[in-house]
């Protein structure tokens, strides 16, 4: 039995596929609850529309992806709600293949353990995999890359054993990267120069030769195949040429990761340029690894890592613009594999080169360690933003489960969240739920639960910036525009953040009837003012309170509505002051006829025990308006209109 079959066996080697499986599940088991969001949109809406034969013979755009909108189909198969879920998990198996192939091809190239454990471990944590992994339709880059690492792990254990099966199993899957993603065209040519470094010139080498040519020849084949399919669209293949030297600083930074919080640092305390000091670190780096090279007596490790990361960086490097690059990190995903087989091997060389035992175990305890909880709390930052904007995402679909509050009108709703403070140069660490670009909340909520009648807008009053950094969703409105909204959705809700941006939530804020013909007796009548026509309190969870207002209004006022909370000695508790529906319409939209139902929220102290009331009131400067329940003036205009009861712990 060889090496490479008896690598996967062993104990050890299923205790390291276990262990990497674990450390998939620690770095992005927060995926399994994110809805289809981003690029999923389109894709989704797209797919639902089409046959398998559209997927195979036809393209989205310049996209031609058919081995991975194939398992998007099949997704579509299951039930809403489980579909998510089932997808998310598809990329996380992907990633965890590709970190056990990883480890066994280091294993097997480099006998040992310890090095390939850490290749492995590295692919898991890359910290350029927070857009592809998370993202269901991002599957087609760790997909390509499980492929790519299949068939060098087949053809090399083809080699060992001289077994033309395996070369079968390497040959299927250089087929089927390109099918999967178009950077998928250059397996062959990674893979036959895998081997080549490897194995070298010996026994048995015409017949490798062969398997080798007939590998590329199916990459040019299906790069051909694309074309054709393409047509015009093939032609935007070359937009990368004019940007190449930056693509290529873009690339050679993924190599340098590492150091990535060291060049920010630079970047930003002292204002050198990114580029410079990139280049400038890759040449010193570049000696450094001659050296080591040169002192280990093995040159193989280096050139398979270089050949690897060069190759797989080329396609997207010749195709895209610069500024795909700025906001694309999930580019890198290819050559993450040849980045980690590098690093790994310079921690392990760097702890060879020290001759006591206890001094290596401490070198590379501190070198691996440095490394893994560096990547590990960059993971950890960037989950954050997917939960923060996941929690707000969920009750927007919460709130849209009820089809009776449709059509919904929600407001300051994040699209996306960027830290201001970047990890890395070159690299923008941000994450994007409904882009406005190409897609809207109306089919967000259509492609997570089936329908859609739902619109967003952006109101600047109650925007407020926060750390991270966030964007609303939909267009900015104010005045009319901003009534007519109002007034055309059946319920209106509104996004709020914590804070210091700790946390975001959507408040139901309430509704806006036009022309309404209501005959009751009101709760509160304000000379020259609307007419309060009821309260009621509810409450909501803890120490927070739900206040529902419903207001009849006379017309336009300048005004401003206060509601105080006092205790049953009278004395303040807490305030909701501001226009109606969280802030967001103000008495000088309202209209003769219009019905607001006026929904506030307040937090009262935790000392708070005991009766409590609610007192509301219009104010404009300095003066109150005269409130007036019955025939009788209420004492400092402010009206007492509800009571409720605060039990304390």
């Amino acid at each position: 039995m060889n090496k490479l079959t008896q690598s996967w066996r062993t104990p050890q080697g299923w205790g390291s596929a276990i262990l990497l499986g674990l450390l998939v599940w620690l770095c992005y088991h927060f995926a399994l609850q994110l809805p289809f969001f981003h690029d999923d949109l389109p894709i989704i809406s797209w797919l639902q529309q089409y046959s398998w034969r559209d997927i195979w013979l036809g393209h989205e755009n310049n996209y031609y992806r058919p081995l991975a909108f194939s398992v998007y189909k099949l997704g579509l198969l299951l039930p809403l709600g489980g579909r998510q879920v089932v997808l998310h998990a598809v990329n996380l198996v992907m990633l965890w293949l590709g970190a056990v192939l990883v480890r066994q091809i280091a294993l097997h190239c480099e006998h040992h353990a310890g090095r390939a454990l850490l290749a492995g471990a590295l692919f898991v944590i890359f910290p350029f995999f927070t857009e592809s992994v998370p993202w269901i339709t991002a599957l087609s880059h760790p997909l390509v890359v499980t492929l790519t690492l299949l068939s060098a792990y087949a053809a090399l254990k083809a080699t060992a054993t001289g077994r033309s099966g395996y070369w079968g199993v390497s040959l299927l899957a250089t087929a089927l990267a390109p099918l999967a993603h178009e950077s998928g065209a250059v397996c062959g040519v990674i893979v036959g120069g895998l081997v080549i470094i490897q194995s070298g010139v010996s026994a048995g080498w015409p017949r490798r030769t062969i398997f080798i040519v007939f590998g590329g020849l199916l990459n040019v084949v299906a790069v051909v195949a694309r074309q054709s399919i393409l047509g015009s669209q093939a032609q935007l293949t070359w937009q990368g040429l004019p940007d190449l030297p930056q693509n290529s600083m873009f690339f050679l930074q993924g190599l340098l990761y590492p150091l990535g919080p060291i060049f920010d640092w630079l970047i930003q305390q002292w204002g050198w340029h990114d580029f410079t000091l990139i280049g400038l670190t890759g040449l010193g780096c570049g000696l450094g690894l001659l050296w080591l090279a040169r002192q280990s007596q093995s040159w193989r490790w280096l050139a398979r890592a270089l050949w690897w990361w060069f190759w797989s960086a080329l396609p997207a490097a010749l195709s895209l613009p610069y500024g795909a690059f700025f906001v694309g990190p999930r580019l890198y995903t290819l050559a993450a594999a040849g980045t980690v087989m590098l690093w790994a091997g310079i921690i392990i060389l760097i702890e060879q080169q020290i001759h006591q035992q206890w001094w290596r175990r401490v070198v590379w305890l501190t070198l691996a360690g440095t490394l893994i909880c560096q990547n590990f709390i960059y993971l950890r930052h960037e989950q954050r933003l997917y939960t923060l904007l996941d929690d707000i995402y969920a009750e927007v679909l919460s709130a849209a489960a009820d089809k009776t509050n449709s059509p919904l009108g929600l407001v300051n709703v994040p699209s996306s969240l960027t830290w201001e403070d970047r990890t890395y140069p070159l690299v923008t660490d941000g994450i994007v739920f409904v882009p406005g670009a190409y897609s809207n909340i109306a089919e967000f909520i259509e492609v997570n639960l089936g329908w859609r009648e739902a619109e967003a807008l952006s109101v600047r009053a109650l925007y407020q910036e926060t750390d991270p950094f966030w964007l609303t969703l939909g267009p900015w409105m104010e005045g009319a525009s901003l009534r007519q909204f109002l007034g055309a959705h059946r319920t209106i809700w509104l996004g709020r953040h914590a804070e210091g941006g700790g946390r975001f939530w959507l408040d139901y804020v309430g509704q806006l009837t036009p022309g309404s013909e209501v005959s009751a007796d009101p709760l509160v009548r304000f000379e020259n003012g609307p007419a309060l026509l009821s309260a009621q309190v509810e409450r909501e969870a803890g120490p927070r309170w739900r206040i529902d207002l419903e207001w009849l209004a006379a017309g336009p006022v300048e005004a401003t509505v206060f509601l105080h909370i006092r205790d049953g000695e009278h004395n303040f508790v807490t305030q909701a002051d501001g226009a109606a529906l969280g802030g967001i319409l103000p008495l000088s939209l309202w209209q003769a006829g219009d019905l607001i139902h006026d929904i506030r929220y307040v937090l009262l102290p935790p000392e708070t025990v005991g009766s409590c009331t609610v007192q509301v009131g219009l104010y404009h400067g300095e003066q109150r308006f005269p409130a007036f329940q019955g025939e009788e003036r209420c004492p400092d205009d402010a009206a007492t209109v509800v009571e409720f009861t605060e039990p304390g712990e």
